[in-house]
């Protein structure tokens, strides 16, 4: 049946009489496919469409030389069948009495590159006899009048004079022109490429006759392809007149990438006398003999060309084939011959195209093979000739990005530096513009473009310091530092909290003040914003108060100077105040809200949110993601998830994965990792694209679930892959997750992988992971290269030394001084010593290291002296709490106690809701829940060196009637000091309430009774979180010690009788877990117990 309609169909006449599909369906290319394999009879329905329509011409039919052959019958539902979205236009143009809204002209018609095979005709080297046809009126009209004038003029003999002499830039422009279209398809059936009288494209023309005059005027439209048509009827010329358009049809044909178009040039080639080749002829001849694979035949007859004629027919398209190929012989034995030959032409070397895949890659492998090639000087030079313009022409494409900097060295051209950058800058390629511009930078007299400088410092903004400051230097050498530069240089300092450098810009360039001087109050006032210091922020608000420049913008950047202070007093009353100057915008809420859900402040977020929403301020993604965070803190994990895709459905402004990560990393921070996969496969179902924040949360949900080793993995399969989602925090987080692994080696590995393969620089979060790597190697005595010694401590202090020179560096530079290009790495330097020193200070108290610490402290009060804001001016609990270490490893108890009773306060104060508590929540904030618990471990350590168990327990009562709690560890230890300072039966009370809940049993005693060994999973990895509470083995031992004791003297004693029934009562399940206790004899039992 498939054969049957395909003989229907074909030949191409059918297929211009229908109309096509708007779209291609796969199901019908590939039925297509089977049904143009068959040979077919031709069947011509344009007449009996033509007839139906309105007005028309009576046509009478062909009379063709052989018999009609047998025709079928075709419905329109054929047509529906195979052209379902074009039979409704199909059959409206057969409706009579509706005008033609829809007639296309042949030139308008569609490349149709799949080779259909047509029925037979006669062949050129056959029958050249065959009856003339005589086209009707309507075929004419509807061919060739509207693309041609009436008549043609015979070409004289100076006419044949000029084409001789632009021959060759025909042939040049022939191979350009074959390079932009598209690849033909290959492999057809051999019957239909030996034949000849395929139509691949362009409609059929059998039986019309010797029609040169048509030939020229089909082979001269540019807008349409017709090899098929142009075979056609050049199969049908009278013998005569095949030698006089024999070269213009080879031309013609070698155009077309289909391989019996190939075949047919290599045919008619060999009929063409020697005397009359041309460049356009070997040019096709060349290119037809490559596509058939006959490399050898292509080399010889171009090298046949040079010799006899000087005429370098597909010297382009050889170039093209070696360097796909890599055949860097052949490119030398085609371009030495051509450029010692007469033809050589300098003017034709500067239109070589090179439209190779990877050419940029394959530039750098040619340049590698003349530099290591043994050959003659002369030699060389030819083929650096070729390099060159083969470099600019893959960076002309252009070329992969990472080539591109090897290729701007091989062609040393300024202007093509620039080129290149405009064009890399267009296309969106800005991965290794650093390099190309640090490289131009060095070129001998180059004056750096202005637009150039301005896409540098989007580039460097705001990690690429160095960078920063080269274009700052540019900009000054050049005279071009206007008022955008100081804007942009301006919020870079502002970003880093750098209120000198923003004071010395202003200083140099006073003119660009002066014109702006508002901008410039504001930038300062976001710079102690950005710092959290209130009191600097404030006397710039109210110079920008005393100017009459005051918006609600003014008033955020105040709100903003608050957020670092730990309680909610002066934000609620600038928010206040805020509120009854001005009108509160999105900024406002957001800021104000994200202190609230900072702290999990759920009914104040809640509040704010509403109070949003009544003064018509529009919900963005920057407002829900305080009220998720809030949510995520109070463990409303339900809420958050809803407003998560209530935000995506209801295409809130905004980067949505911001909700989604904050979800994601309270999962993560919680253990519970089954809960994060399904977060992601939530963001899946609803289109959310993860970001490098999003890589990180999921890798340190795998650190955190003790697969530090499967995190590792996933990072290196990452940067082998060459992903652009890497950055220094992912390396820091795998960092941190082998300390607690004591993966030692990871430290040095994970440095040499951030710097050498993925081209980053240590953050300082990775330099602090690195210096505790150290110490830890220093302390277990597992050092990974014992003949280097290396003090952690020493290399930690002289890194921060180089950072407050770098500070220092400009605090005496004078105005437009030329060290004033060193203020970006001046910002930068203190930037990151803003981060390092409470940070620094408290790893180095942690082991022991006080030497350094006083020199660290020293470092940080010169700096407060030179003027130098370093944050917030109270100290925080971080910060005392790391005194307090101090205090009790030097046994100076006193000054101990005082620092607590600083952290007390200070943590009480800052976990007291906004809210009173008969309007919102009460108690402890859940940020601040469990804040205490390191500090209480410390001073449970003076209690215990004083022997004070009723301050001890004083203290605990204390704080946890307030509302906080005790971390796993902390609370566990707590239980064992108690009971060993003879305070047994508050360590039972205080584990029977706050451990014994999440307590799972033995596991020898699930092995008896034929349970699983192990708890599921999940569970596992959700009790090894901190907030998670339960006993350890180690504190039921400790206190069934005690209960042993208690057993054997309560029959000799009315005290013991008694504690032990107060026992029963109050802690059952203590009680029992120490009865079903099992006794294996190992040596934490040993210790603990004794012997059985």
């Amino acid at each position: 049946m498939f054969e049957r309609t395909a003989a229907t169909l074909e030949s191409c006449t059918s297929l211009h009489a229908l109309p096509s599909a708007s779209r291609s369906w796969r199901s019908r290319r590939t039925l297509h496919t089977g049904f143009w394999q068959h040979g077919a009879a031709a069947i011509d329905i344009s007449s009996s469409a033509v007839a139906m329509q309105p007005n028309s011409i009576s046509v009478s039919a062909p009379k063709l030389s052989t018999p009609p052959l047998e025709t079928l019958a075709a419905s329109t539902f054929l047509f529906d069948f195979l052209y379902p979205s074009g039979t409704v236009t199909f059959l409206r143009k057969l409706v009579p009495g509706l005008p033609d809204h829809h007639q296309v002209s042949i030139g308008q018609l569609p490349r149709r590159s799949r080779p259909f095979t047509s029925s037979a005709a006669a062949s050129p080297l056959q029958n050249h006899d065959s009856q003339p046809v005589r086209h009707s009126q309507a075929t004419s009209a509807s061919v060739i009048e509207e693309h041609r004038e009436l008549g043609h003029e015979i070409i004289d003999q100076a006419q044949e004079e000029e084409e001789a002499k632009e021959a060759e830039e025909e042939a040049e422009e022939a191979e350009e022109a074959e390079e932009a279209e598209e690849e033909g398809e290959e492999g057809e059936d051999e019957d239909a490429v030996t034949s000849l009288h395929n139509t691949h494209s362009g409609p059929s023309y059998i039986g019309a006759g010797s029609r040169p005059d048509l030939m020229r005027e089909l082979m001269a439209m540019k807008d349409t392809e017709y090899f098929g048509s142009i075979w056609q009827l050049y199969s049908q010329l009278e013998p005569s007149l095949q030698p006089e358009l024999r070269l213009e049809v080879i031309a013609y044909l070698h155009r077309s990438k289909n391989i019996i178009d190939a075949r047919r040039v290599s045919l008619l080639f060999s009929e063409v006398d020697a005397t009359q080749w041309t460049p356009i002829l070997l040019t096709s001849a060349v290119t037809a003999h490559l596509r058939l694979g006959r490399r050898t035949e292509a080399l010889s007859l171009y090298h046949e060309g040079l010799s006899a004629k000087g005429i370098a027919g597909g010297l382009n398209k050889l170039l093209q084939y070696a360097f796909s190929d890599a055949d860097w012989d052949t490119v030398k034995d085609v371009w030495v011959s051509y450029h010692a030959s007469d033809g050589y032409s300098d003017s034709r070397v500067k239109k070589l195209r090179f439209s190779v895949p990877n050419i940029g890659k394959l530039v750098i492998d040619f340049a590698r093979f003349i530099r290591t090639s043994k050959m003659d000087e002369e030699v060389a030079h030819a083929l650096n000739v070729l390099l060159r313009q083969a470099a600019e022409a893959a960076l002309r494409l252009p070329c992969e990005p990472e080539a591109a900097l090897p290729l701007l060295q091989i062609v040393d051209s300024a202007d093509m530096y620039v080129s290149y950058f405009r064009l890399a800058w267009r296309l969106g390629q800005r991965n290794h513009l650093p390099d190309i511009y640090r490289a131009y930078r060095k070129l001998a007299n180059t004056e750096i473009p202005y637009g150039m400088l301005r896409c540098m410092f989007e580039v460097f903004d705001p990690d690429d310091v160095l960078g920063l400051e080269q274009v700052y230097e540019d900009l000054c050498r050049t005279n071009r530092f206007d008022l955008w530069a100081f804007k942009k240089y301006a919020s870079f300092y502002a970003s880093r909290g750098d209120v000198r450098s923003l004071e010395r810009l202003a200083d140099a360039h006073g003119s660009l003040v002066r014109d702006d001087k508002d901008y410039y109050l504001h930038r300062l006032l976001s710079a102690y914003a950005t710092v959290g210091y209130h009191k600097g922020a404030r006397i710039i608000f109210d110079k920008i108060r005393s100017r009459g420049y005051m918006t609600v913008k003014s008033w955020n950047m105040l709100l903003k100077s608050c957020l670092k202070e730990e309680t909610y007093n002066r934000a609620k009353s600038v928010f206040k105040a805020l509120c009854n100057n001005t009108r509160p915008n999105a900024v406002t809420f957001t800021t104000i809200m994200s202190m609230a859900a900072s702290k999990g402040d759920l009914e104040f977020t809640l509040n704010l949110f509403q109070q949003a929403q009544e003064q018509g301020v529009e919900t963005d993604v920057p407002i829900l993601h305080s009220v998720v965070r809030a949510y995520c803190l109070n463990d409303r994990f339900q809420e958050a998830l809803a407003t998560c895709i209530e935000a995506k459905n209801t295409n809130v402004p905004g980067d949505h994965v911001r909700l989604w990560n904050t979800l994601l990393r309270r999962y993560s921070d919680r253990r519970e990792f089954d809960e994060v996969c399904g977060i992601v496969v939530h963001m899946e179902q609803h289109n959310i694209q993860m970001t490098p924040e999003t890589h990180k949360i999921l890798l340190k949900a795998l650190v955190d679930c003790k697969q530090a080793h499967p995190a590792y993995k996933v990072l290196r399969s990452l940067l082998r892959e060459g992903s652009t989602v890497l950055g220094q925090e992912h390396f820091t987080t795998i960092l941190e997750g082998g300390l607690r692994l004591r993966q030692l080696k990871w430290a040095n590995k994970l440095d040499r992988m951030m710097r050498l393969h993925a081209g980053l620089s240590p953050s300082v979060d990775f330099r602090l992971a690195q210096a505790r790597a150290l110490l830890k190697n220093e302390l277990f005595g597992k050092r990974q290269q014992p003949s280097e010694e290396v003090d952690a401590a020493e290399e930690l202090i002289e890194y921060m030394r180089e950072l407050t020179d770098d500070v220092k560096a400009t605090m005496g530079t004078p105005p437009g001084d030329s060290n004033a290009k060193h203020s970006a790495k001046s910002v930068d330097s203190l930037f990151r010593l803003r981060q390092l020193f409470v940070k620094a200070e408290a790893l180095l108290i942690r082991y022991h290291r006080f030497d350094s610490v006083r020199e660290l402290r020293e470092l940080r009060a010169n700096l407060g002296r030179e003027g130098v804001v370093l944050g917030p001016k109270n100290p925080s609990i971080d910060l005392l709490y790391s005194h307090m270490r101090e205090n009790v490893h030097k046994k100076q108890y006193r000054t101990a106690k005082k620092n607590w009773g600083l952290i007390w306060e200070k943590a009480l104060a800052a976990a007291q809701p906004a809210l009173s508590p008969e309007h919102g929540q009460s108690g402890i904030l859940p940020r601040y829940r469990y804040i205490l618990s390191k500090p209480f471990e410390t001073v449970q350590q003076v209690f215990v060196k004083q022997r004070d168990a009723d301050s001890l327990k004083t203290t605990l009562g204390r704080l946890l009637d307030a509302g906080f709690l005790l971390d796993n560890h902390a609370m566990n230890h707590t239980c064992q000091i108690l009971a060993r300072m003879g305070l047994w039966l508050d360590a039972c009370k205080l584990c029977e309430q706050y451990l014994m809940q999440n307590w799972t049993g033995w596991q020898s005693n699930r092995i008896k009774r034929g349970l699983k060994v192990n708890i599921p999973l999940e569970q596992r990895r959700i009790g090894s979180a901190p907030q998670w509470l339960r006993p350890t083995s180690y504190t039921l031992m400790v206190l069934a010690k005690e209960y042993g004791n208690l057993e054997r003297m309560k029959a000799w004693s009315a005290d013991a009788a008694k504690t032990s029934r107060t026992l029963q009562e109050e802690c059952p399940a203590v009680v029992s877990a120490i009865r079903n206790m099992p006794y294996t004899g190992d040596d934490i039992e040993l210790d603990v117990l004794g012997e059985k």
